[in-house]
């Protein structure tokens, strides 16, 4: 199945589910009544001026060491018509170093077209068109509805103990809510959570300081609940421009948290248990030191990428991490199958290969996988 193809089939799906998959509609969290509420604009207001002049210091020096860089860590595939259709503005105020204008976009960055693609709702132009309207068709409220409630009811399933005010976050970037047993919360967060319980769980019994890696963290979600715990020292590395938000988010939610910027690994030496968090650029996954990960994750961005990158990304991954290999991608619809990334053989054992079902309730067509490797 093509991707066109693909696109239409989930969309036909989504439909159907929405007019005529009524098993959800008794739930007592199902409820379609106003919810426009739900989407109302309501920007946040953090600002700091001394974060805001470290993202633009970071960006500039970054994004030119990137642009530089072999091909391998440019924007491609999946990616390149997101670069080439919604972040033309984010780059150049980064490049203008407007701190108004920032601001701004960052307090409102779930509604700006630059975080398409960084979490989990439709992409910005159908996502507009069907939320922020002011007036929700039938279907789309039907369809926003049935997946946070089925969502909601796969967290609680798959987590032993789930405790749904862990998941009440302060409001940053002018999200969009649903109304779970009575808490507001934002539903792309459900996932996030789940993903960073798992890793915990994987990690509690190893002595030790913990040290996670995480390529390609969109916003810094994850990040956001895995840090929750002191135990645990996170990196994250993604592109500059996506890096220089994961800033922007972690830093206003967790003001106590000793967290770093970093645009070179190469030309600044860093201490990385001095940290709680620490942010790198893509291209500096080559100068991450072996085997210093308990654990290393991503989700989704490796089979968004071409071939050569997924190559590169994965033995790094390889040679850096320790003890396990969590990560959920697609097995058809991607350049490269997850079933065939290069894991190391002589260094890792596939333990666990688990059906993704996060977007299975609307996408019967999902070719998402949960792969976990543990070290030999």
């Amino acid at each position: 199945m093509n991707k066109y193809l693909y696109a239409i089939n989930r969309r036909i799906s989504s439909i159907y589910i929405a007019l005529f998959n009524n098993t959800l509609n008794k739930d007592i969290n199902f409820n379609i009544s106003d919810l426009e509420k739900f989407f109302l604009s309501n920007p946040s207001n953090y600002f700091d001026q001394k974060v805001f002049q470290e993202i633009f210091l970071y960006y500039q020096k970054a994004s030119v060491i990137q642009r530089n860089c072999e091909y391998e860590y440019q924007v491609g595939n999946e990616w390149l018509p997101i670069y080439s259709k919604y972040m033309k503005e984010i780059i150049n105020i980064l490049n203008c170093q407007d701190i108004n204008k920032i601001s701004k976009c960052y307090n409102n960055f779930f509604r700006e077209r630059f975080s398409s693609g960084l979490h989990g709702d439709s992409g910005y132009d159908r996502f507009k068109k069907r939320y922020l309207s002011g007036k929700i068709s039938f279907i789309n409220k039907n369809l926003y509805a049935k997946q946070c409630v089925y969502t909601f009811n796969l967290w609680r399933k798959l987590l032993d103990n789930s405790n749904l005010e862990q998941l009440a976050v302060n409001s940053i970037g002018n999200e969009n809510y649903y109304n779970f047993n009575g808490i507001k919360i934002n539903p792309n967060y459900f996932k996030n959570h789940y993903y960073s319980e798992m890793t915990k769980k994987l990690i509690r019994k190893l002595p030790g300081q913990k040290f996670v890696f995480e390529l390609g963290g969109g916003y810094g979600n994850y990040a956001y609940f895995l840090s929750l715990n002191k135990d645990i020292k996170y990196i994250g590395c993604d592109l500059p421009e996506n890096t220089s938000l994961t800033y922007f988010y972690l830093k206003s939610l967790l003001p106590h948290k000793k967290i770093k910027l970093v645009y070179s690994l190469k030309q600044e030496d860093i201490q990385f248990e001095k940290y709680d968090i620490i942010l790198i650029s893509n291209y500096d996954i080559e100068f991450l030191p072996n085997n210093l990960f308990n654990l290393s994750f991503n989700s989704y961005s490796l089979a968004e990428m071409q071939i050569e990158a997924i190559n590169n990304y994965i033995h790094h991954i390889n040679r850096i991490t320790k003890n396990f290999f969590f990560h959920v991608n697609h097995t058809k619809y991607s350049r490269l199958s997850a079933d065939k990334f290069d894991i190391f053989l002589n260094k890792f054992s596939l333990i666990n290969k688990n059906e993704s079902l996060w977007n299975k309730f609307t996408n019967k067509f999902s070719d998402e996988y949960e792969f976990l490797y543990q070290s030999l």
